[in-house]
This record gives structure tokens, C-alpha cells and sequence, in this order.
């Protein structure tokens, strides 16, 4: 019977001498604390890609991830923009496109009505 061989998605990565990182929270900051550490080895540790959720990335798209605010950070970022609007700015925001219908349609309503009695005027 012939035995087929599973190839895992980091496969390629893991050529010769090989070391395994785990990271158990998905959080930018660790992994710009274990690249700072990786870089004081001089050279003779490094990083050549990552398992970031179903993604693998190379160096340069873990560079980009390490810059990321973590979940936290983004959550304090859009507690503080909701408050910064407030409950009345944001009402105001989704209520001026009704607002303007609602113009629009009245001065409509107002030129028909004075068309109207213009109408009823004349006759």
C-alpha cells in the first residue's frame, strides 16, 4: 500500500536547522518583543516567516503585523472616536440624509401648492 506524504503549509520554512516560536495570544507587540530579542543574536537566529491565524506570512508582512495596535489599543481607539462624536453627534449623522429628504421634499411641496393657488387666482 502506498503511503501518501502530508505537506504541511510551513513545510517550505522549515529547512535544516529549525526553531518553532509559539505565540499563544494573537498580539503585535510579542512579536516585536521576540524580534527585538531575535535581532541581538546576531544573525544567528532569524525570522523567515510566521503562522498568523490561517495566514502564513514572510518577513516583510511580519513587519507590517508587529506595527499594529493590539486588540485593546483598537478598542480604547473606537471608544474614545464614539465618545468624541457622542450619542447626539452620532444621531445627527444618521438622521441628515433624512433631514435633507425631508427639505427637499417640503420646498417641493411648497412651489406645487403656491403653483396651485396661483392657478386658482387666475380663474
Amino acid at each position: 500500500m502506498l503511503q501518501k506524504k502530508i505537506r504541511h503549509p510551513l513545510e517550505p520554512l522549515l529547512k535544516g536547522p529549525t526553531a518553532a516560536i509559539l505565540i499563544k495570544d494573537l498580539n503585535p507587540k510579542v512579536v516585536k518583543d521576540v524580534l527585538q530579542v531575535l535581532k541581538t543574536t546576531n544573525e544567528k537566529l532569524f525570522l523567515v516567516g510566521a503562522r498568523v491565524g490561517s495566514d502564513v506570512l514572510d518577513a516583510a508582512k511580519i513587519n507590517e503585523f508587529k506595527e499594529l495596535p493590539t486588540l485593546e489599543e483598537s478598542r480604547a481607539q473606537l471608544v474614545g472616536i464614539l465618545t468624541m462624536l457622542s450619542g447626539a453627534g452620532l444621531v445627527r449623522t444618521l438622521e441628515s440624509t433624512a433631514n435633507v429628504l425631508h427639505l427637499t421634499l417640503d420646498s417641493h411641496r411648497q412651489e406645487i401648492e403656491k403653483k396651485e393657488n396661483g392657478e386658482d387666482e387666475s380663474n
